[in-house]
């Protein structure tokens, strides 16, 4: 009977963690979680825009930007804007994270709202993880008010609509990403280009030759490549 009751307590568990969750489909390629160490680790982010709201692409990646330097080890080289300069970052690092808003519906302070966000790598462009998050409600949150004040600083109103429930949704696609294991030096790798974005403005182009000389970079990508 005891046994009964935890069995039934564990399936009641999960079946409330997964309702809360607002997403509804990942994907991760087989084996890539086998060896942490060897996982994408140097990343620049894009997102796609959405036609019927263009300036939704900037909002996103700065988003999902700030939830992965604080919830994963990624090393994040700032957001591109334009596939060119994808092509440019990819050049030296291992993968880029590529954030789609497939659906963005606002009616009466409602928002229904789809996001799908897919990790792919420089060297193949294989994919190796992707997830969509998807959910329904205000698009106001005094929980998050806070939380999004300085999104709603930067881009109005689009923020002040779309960031609340924006930020739930990406909170749960971050949480579903593998999440590589960093070296000591990799670590402070990490810290230092942390360090020197902050004092820069959040363009791919102002940071990306600026945090590590290029021939060092280089080398480490090299050494990323010869481990893989």
């Amino acid at each position: 009977m005891k046994k009964a009751f935890i069995a039934c307590t564990v399936i009641f568990v999960m079946l409330v963690s997964f309702a809360c969750t607002s997403v509804r489909q990942r994907f991760v390629v087989e084996g890539y979680k086998k060896n942490p160490g060897q996982m994408i680790k140097r990343i620049v982010i894009i997102s796609g825009p959405f036609p019927q709201n263009r300036d939704l692409a900037g909002l996103i990646s700065a988003m999902t930007r700030d939830l992965i330097k604080a919830n994963r080890n990624y090393l994040v080289f700032g957001t591109a804007a334009t596939e060119r300069e994808v092509a440019e970052a990819c050049k030296t690092l291992d993968g880029v994270l590529r954030m789609s808003v497939n659906r963005a519906d606002a009616a009466g302070g409602r928002i229904d709202l789809e996001i799908t966000g897919e990790l792919r790598r420089c060297s193949d462009k294989s994919v190796v993880w992707n997830a969509t998050g998807r959910a329904s409600g205000k698009s106001r949150s005094r929980s998050l008010k806070n939380l999004i004040q300085s999104y709603v600083e930067k881009y109005g109103g689009l923020a002040e609509v779309y960031a609340a429930p924006a930020y739930n949704i990406l909170q749960d696609i971050v949480e579903t990403m593998p999440n590589p294991e960093l070296t000591e030096d990799e670590l402070m790798e990490k810290i230092d280009l942390e360090i020197s974005m902050a004092r820069q403005s959040h363009t791919l182009h102002d940071r990306f030759m600026t945090v590590l000389p290029s021939e060092e970079y280089t080398e480490n990508a090299a050494m990323n490549d010869h481990v893989k």
